[in-house]
């Protein structure tokens, strides 16, 4: 065979390899949380990461009105707690962290949860940091506060990431440590202003959004190619799309499991060549509900399709020429169902369904 048509052989191998393999890397949202058992934001949360194979979790740092950092996603409302001497009752009024000693919360509110096992106190950062270093897990901190990069770097070395809006806060976090950088773009409208405050803050970091229009495949080119990490934050549905086919580099969810975070599969299905006219159905139940699992979803297709997840999630896709699509979710009490209807005549060249037991 021709040298020059091997090597043209073995370069579009490696480019369909590089296309398989070009998943973002998922990092779970206030912990891996799951509805009403998992609370966010909690040590179970993490635990339950390291459960699904997740490598990073998000979690919000805030001061207590007497200065201890703790973990909870907002500040001036802890909708997130239920009260322990009244029968675990949900509140019935607008709580703010930073008017309550930390003593108090640890008295008198915990994380709500259906599994009274979960019921616990909200967590200190030290706290949260040592549950994440005990479970091999990497903390992306949602933070401004520089005292936080300090307990962070004490008790994770460099194993630890810094995500905020403030480029000046950033740059505290890189003069003690050469953790990864996240800058929130909600500040910086210009995209030139953004290169050039990533280059003031040097080192390992990139940009994150929840913008789900910002991060065009031009933009994330332009970022990646500078070697910047690019993260699609908390996209909802099904925007999240936009953000694995536009070529971001992580995912920030609540609810996304791709394959790129190296789960075992229980199960494995293939389907070809399957031609759907409108408002055909393709439909398989699955035996029995699932209490930690996720499913994922790899369909090469044309047409119209409406797929629906087994949390309910529904996604409402076209492609007027053949084109690869990826989804997946985790879920807690579900049957692992596979649900597509067609538009117009659809044609998928191929489906994989890939089930996930933890």
């Amino acid at each position: 065979m021709n040298r020059r048509i091997v090597i043209l052989m073995l370069v579009a191998i490696s480019a369909i390899t590089s296309s398989a393999q070009s998943l973002p890397t998922v990092f779970a949202h206030r912990g891996c949380w799951l509805q009403d058992e998992v609370p966010e934001n909690s040590v179970a949360a993490v635990e339950m990461a390291k459960r699904f194979g997740y490598k990073v979790i998000e979690c919000d740092v805030h001061y207590t009105k007497d200065s201890v950092m703790a973990i909870m996603h907002d500040f001036n409302d802890m909708r997130r707690c239920i009260r322990k001497r009244e029968g675990y009752a949900p509140l019935t009024e607008r709580l703010s962290l930073s008017q309550i000693n930390y003593s108090d919360l640890r008295r008198d509110y915990v994380l709500p949860s259906t599994d009274t096992s979960q019921r616990t106190p909200v967590p200190t950062l030290e706290e949260l940091l040592l549950a994440c270093r005990e479970n091999g897990i990497t903390p992306m901190l949602h933070s401004d506060i520089p005292a936080s990069y300090a307990v962070a770097q004490r008790i994770m070395g460099d194993d630890w990431i810094a995500f905020c809006g403030s480029a000046e806060a950033l740059k505290q976090a890189r003069k003690i440590s050469s953790c990864l950088v996240l800058l929130d773009l909600s500040n910086y409208p210009e995209d030139s202003r953004v290169f050039d405050e990533l280059a003031a803050i040097g080192g390992r970091c990139g940009v994150s959004t929840m913008d789900y229009y910002r991060l065009t495949p031009a933009f994330c080119r332009q970022l990646r190619r500078q070697g910047y990490e690019v993260q699609a934050s908390i996209y909802p549905t099904p925007f999240d799309i936009v953000g694995t086919q536009n070529g971001v580099s992580i995912q920030l969810s609540d609810f996304l499991y791709l394959p790129s975070l190296g789960g075992k599969p229980t199960q494995v299905k293939t389907y070809k060549k399957l031609r759907l006219h409108g408002g055909e159905k393709f439909v398989k139940e699955a035996a029995g509900i699932v209490h930690y699992g996720a499913q994922t979803m790899d369909l090469t297709f044309r047409g119209d399709l409406t797929i629906t997840l087994p949390d309910g999630r529904r996604y409402m896709l076209h492609h007027d020429k053949m084109k690869r699509t990826n989804l997946g979710v985790r879920f807690i009490n579900r049957r692992s169902d596979i649900r597509i209807s067609a538009g117009d005549e659809t044609f998928i060249k191929r489906l994989t369904v890939t089930d996930y037991v933890f």
